[in-house]
């Protein structure tokens, strides 16, 4: 899952980034010429600027595999919007370098090797908007405390080697929309509360080492609508690691070691759609209250270790009345119940694909008066069942029936009654 795929806020009137000129490196056409960057005014010239200093984009892509880029011989003019080099093989910025950046919204510095960046570095640039410092070998996050960063929306930090989230001082972020943190090495994660984080809608944590979340981590932040936790090391999930995020509506726990959830450990998301729990160890998900928000539309529960669907699902299942989607795939599951899924109204897709399958009764998917599509693969049945029929339309209840001899089915093949 991209982060910035589910979030879909930033566009060009937004952002404001509207360049008039451009000053570019493209290795693959006119970057050849120049492998001395004293050649400026050829550069300008080769883009179509006469004059340098109107530049309002500054782009370079891998000019020097060998040597260190000096960013001062790049980045000289007043009005500069746009600072976008990459693989330029960068291992320091100087503090003074964004002195005359009136103009600057948008920094890009990628694949280098950057380690530390200057706590005042945006001292002279209040304006930045986007800063992109990904895949690089940045350890901490103590630039973040200079304070004059409250015009930031995204703040990309994947791939470096930050191992902790903990600041010298508060910091309020007041306009950051998307901070991404996925690969780096962050291992015990405290309470976010050297941060202020009001506008914050998306946090990607993924690919990393986190093992819990204490209560209370992400109180400063309770407009998020965008969580990643994937591949991480968590081996449970508590209740209060999630409170206050009232405005979360994806919940992305793929690729981690849990095998238990707590009951109602969601009972703090409201507004839950998309919920990811695949790729796991759980063993069942049968509860003896409802634990799933209500707001739920897709739940993913493949590649774990789940054995057993029963009626008894019905109950943490329960009002469940916007579910879409259920994915089962790629579990232990042996057997289909009859009313296996009735507490379901309006599920149109069920996913059991790679299960071990052996026999269903017949009335395994009734009463699912919108059920559109069912995936179901495995050692006895192989199947794909796609209702052709209007929304809304009723299918008469036979219609769900399956054949206990279809071992081998182009579904649907219904007993005929």
């Amino acid at each position: 899952m991209n982060t910035l795929q589910e979030i879909q806020f930033l566009d060009e009137s937004e952002i404001g980034m509207i360049s008039q000129g451009h000053i570019g490196c493209n290795p693959s056409c006119i970057c050849e010429p120049l492998r001395n960057f004293s050649s400026l005014n050829v550069k300008a010239q080769i883009v179509g600027i006469d004059n340098k200093e109107s530049a309002r984009e500054v782009v370079c892509d891998a000019p020097y595999r060998n040597r260190e880029l000096n960013l001062s011989d790049v980045f000289y003019a007043n009005n500069v919007g746009k600072l976008d080099i990459a693989n330029a093989n960068i291992a320091h910025i100087e503090e003074d370098l964004l002195f005359n950046a009136k103009y600057l919204t948008q920094i890009y510095i990628r694949h280098s090797r950057l380690a530390n960046i200057p706590s005042q570095l945006f001292n002279f640039s209040n304006d930045i908007q986007v800063l992109d410092l990904s895949f690089n070998s940045i350890s901490n996050l103590n630039f973040l405390s200079n304070g004059q960063l409250n015009k930031l929306k995204v703040l990309n930090l994947q791939n470096n080697r930050i191992s902790s989230l903990v600041l010298p001082d508060v910091v309020s972020l007041n306009s950051l929309i998307v901070f991404i943190l996925s690969n780096n090495v962050i291992m015990v994660q405290r309470p976010l509360t050297q941060y202020n984080l009001p506008r914050l809608k998306a946090l990607d944590l993924s690919y990393n080492h986190l093992e819990s979340i204490p209560s209370g981590t992400f109180a400063c932040c309770s407009k998020v609508e965008l969580l990643d936790l994937s591949h991480n090391r968590f081996e449970g999930v508590q209740m209060a690691s999630f409170k206050n995020l009232t405005s979360l509506r994806t919940l992305n726990l793929d690729y981690n070691q849990i095998a238990h959830l707590p009951n109602n450990f969601l009972h703090s998301l409201p507004a839950l759609e998309f919920l990811h729990l695949g790729h796991n160890l759980l063993s069942t998900f049968l509860y003896e209250k409802a634990m799933f928000p209500s707001a739920l539309k897709d739940l993913m529960l493949d590649s774990n270790q789940i054995k057993e669907i029963s009626v008894n699902m019905s109950k943490s299942l329960k009002n469940l009345n916007n579910l879409d989607c259920i994915h089962l795939d790629n579990n232990s599951i042996s057997y289909l119940p009859a009313h296996a899924f009735r507490s379901l109204l309006n599920i149109e897709v069920i996913g059991l694909d790679v299960n071990p399958i052996s026999g269903m009764d017949p009335h395994a998917f009734v009463e699912l008066p919108n059920l559109k599509s069912i995936r179901l693969t495995g050692e006895c049945y192989r199947c794909r069942y796609d209702m052709q029929r209007k929304p809304g339309e009723a299918i008469p209840e036979h219609a769900a029936i399956i054949r206990q001899d279809a071992t081998n089915c182009a579904f649907p093949d219904i007993i005929d009654l």
